[in-house]
């Protein structure tokens, strides 16, 4: 296979048709649907068998409220 036989990437989309935000601008990200990140507490193993219990528990409960009200906005919808 020469070069010129080679298949050509692809390439990138126009930015024209983009959303462009200036400085200051608000930005509404519901509009991009849910978000989900995995993130590590960086401090974890600092942290005393108190704290990490009670970091568990908030954010589970933040984590179940969440869901709750995701399900409840889609059985409105």
């Amino acid at each position: 296979m020469t070069e010129s036989d080679a298949p050509q990437p692809l390439g990138l989309p126009s930015t024209s048709d983009a959303p462009k935000a200036q400085l200051h601008d608000t930005i509404q990200f519901e509009q991009l649907g849910p978000i989900v990140t995995m993130s590590r507490i960086p401090n974890w193993h600092d942290m005393t068998d108190m704290e990490k219990e009670r970091t568990v528990r908030i954010l589970s409960k933040r984590n179940k409220e969440r869901t709750e009200r995701l399900r409840a906005e889609q059985a409105s919808s």
